[in-house]
This record gives structure tokens, sequence and C-alpha cells, in this order.
């Protein structure tokens, strides 16, 4: 990814509600600054466009027995409701691994209302492995929180 990109996806990507709560002008400092961004960013191009994006923060297991990753991703909204979210999370899973072969498992967090999004994850094989309270964009949420067995996904 890089910075006139995630300007572009900035400025330019809406979603309407409920989703709106995703559009990343949200949360635009953090989005289009490259120093505030996790260990991996990247995007997908169609026809030269950007079509989605994926990041992901790399971090050591809590037992020590893998590295995982935390990913958050995003399809450009005219390409949300068209079956395309699951395989696009898989060629994000590919890349990733493509990236760092270390990682063993993936986690993703997402709030609960989002159904087509969880739907999406549990498409490319992750599982919800539990609950928790967030603030994320100035509001208060019940978040999902879900994993995945990287090399056994794959």
């Amino acid at each position: 990814m890089s910075a006139p990109a995630a300007a572009r996806i900035a400025d330019g990507w809406r979603y309407e509600a409920p989703y709106d709560f995703f559009n990343p002008a949200a949360d635009y400092e953090d989005f289009t600054n490259p120093e505030r961004w996790p260990g991996v960013a990247q995007i997908a191009k169609v026809d030269g466009e950007v079509a989605g994006y994926f990041r992901s923060e790399l971090a050591e297991t809590a037992d020590g027995s893998g590295i995982t990753a935390d990913i958050t991703v995003g399809l450009a909204p005219e390409l949300t409701d068209q079956g395309l979210g699951a395989n696009f999370v898989i060629s994000c899973l590919y890349r990733l691994r493509e990236l760092h072969p270390e990682v063993s498992t993936v986690t993703a967090s997402i709030p609960e209302f989002n159904i087509r999004a969880l739907r999406v994850f549990e498409e490319a094989g992750f599982e919800v492995i539990g609950r928790q309270k967030q603030i994320a964009n100035g509001a208060k949420l019940q978040v999902l929180l879900l994993s995945a067995h990287y090399l056994s996904s794959l």
C-alpha cells in the first residue's frame, strides 16, 4: 500500500448504513499515515483500480509457540454483496503466507452487527473464539473474535 492509494481509499470509499461505520475517512489519519500502519499493508487492484486492502499486525503467540497475524480487510463498496469476500480473504491469507511464512494463526475482530463479514470469514475458514467490548471510531461495540489455523486453512 502507498500513501496515495490509502488517501484515494479514504477519500473515495463510502459504505451505506449500517456499514458506514467502516468508512476509512472516519479514521483518516490512521488510515493514510504510513507511520501508523501495522507491519503488513497491501492493496489489491483490478484493472488498475484499488479493489481491496488488507493489513496485518504480527505478534508472538501468548504461549510462545508461534507467530499470530491479526488481519483487517476491506473491499471497495461497489464490490461488496457480490460473493467475492471469502475469496478475497483467502487471497489475502495466501499473500500473507508469501510475506510471512512463519505465521501459524490468523485472527480478526469484527463488530457483532456485521453479519456479512462473519459469513465471509467463516467461509474463509475462521471460527468465532470469543466476544469482547471494544471502542472503535468513537463507538462502543460488541466484537466477535475470530481465529483460523493459518497453515491448515490454506
